[in-house]
């Protein structure tokens, strides 16, 4: 069997430790706040990020990981393995992807895959790239699997301000939305950011979303909610449990999505493939 080196970068949402218990590499996009830059997922997490940025931080970005770091690890990877494979974050989100792929004229075992994927969904996608290796398919065959994508998610930013700190919102755009406190309601759908619909009220909105959500829900899908500290996180659960009398899986969102849309946010996932017990960066509840 080949060997086969699979590289995550951080808008999985696994941190460099998580990536490496699975057996997988990691590489990590940047975040910068008030001028100091971190490495995503290696001195800063989605568990730490809100201890560094709120709502005084003057300026935040986020930025591809270094050519030179992806360089240094591929031709390490090179050396050691029959193919390298690596899983970037969405193609429209971010010019990792674009950076990278350039480099498979000088690396032929290296593949990039062109992502339309975050979060869970990519680590889930390479679960199943792994299982279909084990099962005896090609890497080309396994490989091609990517460009299947039918997951259904929905995301909500409790608190606007922070979607004009990323430079996702106009100042005088979030300024009417919490006059006439409206919650958007943002759809991630082939790849990119996408208006869905709005709320009023945050909580409701979110319970409406997940009511949503199970209206296409059946016995082979799987609901997932990811946030960012969300303090009313466990009534979401209650609720999402109620309606599908099953199994939730629970998670955090990268830090390099929650950068842009603050703390407490919600993602609703309707993901159509059943899961097993363990994932990592997820919690079965």
């Amino acid at each position: 069997m080949e060997k086969i080196a699979i590289v995550v970068d951080s808008s999985s949402g696994l941190t460099k430790k998580q990536a490496e218990e699975k057996g997988w590499f990691f590489i990590p996009l940047h975040i910068e706040i008030n001028d100091k830059l971190y490495d995503d997922g290696i001195n800063i997490s989605n568990e730490t990020l809100f201890n560094v940025f709120n709502a005084d931080s003057k300026m935040a970005k986020t930025s591809s990981t270094k050519l030179g770091e992806v360089v240094e690890l591929v031709e390490k990877l090179n050396r050691d393995y029959d193919k390298i494979l690596v899983y970037p974050i969405s193609k429209y989100l971010s010019g990792q992807y674009q950076s990278i792929k350039i480099l498979e004229a000088d690396y032929p075992k290296l593949r990039v895959v062109e992502s339309k994927n975050i979060a869970a969904p990519t680590v889930l996608d390479l679960i199943a790239f792994e299982q279909n290796i084990k099962n005896g398919m090609s890497f080309e065959e396994a490989y091609n699997q990517f460009g299947i994508n039918n997951n259904s998610i929905s995301l909500m930013p409790k608190y606007n301000d922070f979607l004009v700190k990323g430079g996702r919102l106009s100042p005088a755009a979030a300024t009417l939305a919490r006059l006439l406190k409206i919650v958007p309601i943002i759809s991630f759908s082939d790849g990119q950011l996408l208006k869905e619909g709005k709320g009023r009220v945050f909580s409701k909105t979110v319970f409406n979303v997940i009511e949503d959500k199970v209206k296409n829900y059946n016995e082979n899908c799987e609901l997932i909610l990811l946030h960012s500290k969300n303090e009313e996180i466990n009534e979401y659960i209650e609720f999402a449990k109620n309606k599908i009398k099953g199994n939730i899986f629970v998670g955090s969102i990268p830090s390099v999505v929650a950068i842009h849309t603050g703390p407490e946010a919600v993602v609703v996932i309707l993901y159509p493939k059943k899961l097993n017990n363990e994932i990592v960066g997820l919690t079965k509840i």
